[in-house]
């Protein structure tokens, strides 16, 4: 998720930066980082790499536009630059590890996000499907406060039939409703809204484009985050939730700090 988050924070600084060359920069800087979330082969990384891209450069025109810049041809080349690099990836791939059969490979396993058909790329969604089941169950047990975050589910392997429990369920969402309850997703649901809604404040000030693009890149790593969660558990372990909480923390820094000025100026 790491190499993912940051590869997003540099796409937004490529599109803001004023600098040619400190575009190029981070532009270069994102191609081993691709690279990384390519051979994850991880397709809920993908999505949520997806969508932050997306909603970051829909953000990044609308601020661009609103300070004066013309942002068709920043973005457009910005773009381009992407797809340079995206090809500069397949190209290591295909050259050196191996061959068409890499991209072959990564193609069915995006494709195979939805299916249930019995292969090596669905076999993780049939499990999911298996867990989720006795995380309903767990949940409708204790829908309110939930079980604590001692409780684990009993998973049943459905092609070996092992029996395990495992303390992490791969939904955050349905992590978060075993564990604490509806109570506790409407708590994550309310810092989520305080996150965005600060940073969408803070994002339409008139302020250094340095902290508009920490706004936008909070927005965009944030539903990064929430879109990774409907397959994974990040938000459960340490790397993921530190680097967002640092963010988030940021963030909320400069949301002070730019009121205080404008409080200043005033």
């Amino acid at each position: 998720t790491i190499p993912a988050i940051i590869a997003v924070g540099f796409w937004i600084a490529v599109l803001f930066s004023p600098r040619p060359g400190l575009r190029l920069l981070f532009l270069v800087g994102m191609v081993p980082l691709l690279t990384h979330l390519f051979f994850s082969f991880t397709r809920g990384y993908w999505l949520g790499f997806i969508v932050a891209i997306v909603v970051s450069t829909i953000l990044t025109w609308r601020a661009l536009n609103r300070s004066g810049t013309r942002a068709l041809p920043r973005i457009a080349g910005a773009s381009a630059g992407l797809t340079l690099a995206l090809l500069l990836m397949g190209s290591v791939a295909v050259l050196y590890v191996g061959g068409g059969d890499v991209l072959e490979s990564a193609g069915r396993r995006f494709g195979s996000s939805f299916s249930t058909d019995a292969s090596g790329e669905t076999a993780s969604n049939i499990f999911r499907l298996v867990e989720y089941a006795e995380a309903l169950q767990a949940i409708f047990a204790s829908p309110v406060v939930g079980h604590g975050f001692g409780h684990t589910i009993e998973f049943r392997d459905p092609f070996l039939g092992d029996r395990s429990n495992p303390w992490f369920i791969h939904n955050y969402y349905l992590y978060a409703a075993v564990k604490m309850g509806l109570l506790g997703l409407l708590a994550f649901g309310f810092l989520i809204w305080k996150l965005l809604r600060g940073a969408w404040r803070l994002m339409a000030r008139d302020i250094p484009w340095q902290t508009r693009a920490w706004a936008i890149g909070c927005i965009a790593i944030t539903l990064q985050v929430l879109a990774i969660l409907l397959t994974n558990f990040n938000m459960a372990e340490v790397s993921t939730a530190f680097l967002v909480a640092f963010a988030w923390g940021v963030l909320w820094s400069l949301d002070q700090s730019a009121g205080e000025t404008q409080g200043k100026d005033a």
